[in-house]
């Protein structure tokens, strides 16, 4: 999969599971670990939401994202940073 393809469904799945925390968008790149194996490097961008995020849901919807992308032959793995209002990501 491409990284168009990929964000169009990681933004999907995001939302159903996480639209509720205030989920926005993702922003995908592909990036390589120290071994030279190819992985997803998603950025989950938040509005500000009165409900803060819940840990397990933000597994749940990682854990989907990785079985969505297997069930469609991609084998490479989503690292999925989630980037709240007013948090400075490094």
């Amino acid at each position: 999969m491409n990284e168009a393809e990929v964000k169009k469904l990681a933004d999907r799945l995001l939302a159903e599971d996480l639209g509720k925390y205030g989920f926005r968008e993702v922003e995908v790149s592909t990036a390589e670990d120290e071994d030279g194996d190819e992985f997803f490097d998603i950025s989950a961008y938040f509005n500000p939401s009165r409900t803060p995020l819940d840990p397990r849901a933000s597994i749940r919807s990682t854990s989907r994202l990785r079985q969505a992308l297997l069930d469609a032959g991609e084998n490479r793995f989503p690292n999925v940073l989630h980037i709240l209002p007013g948090a400075n990501p490094t």
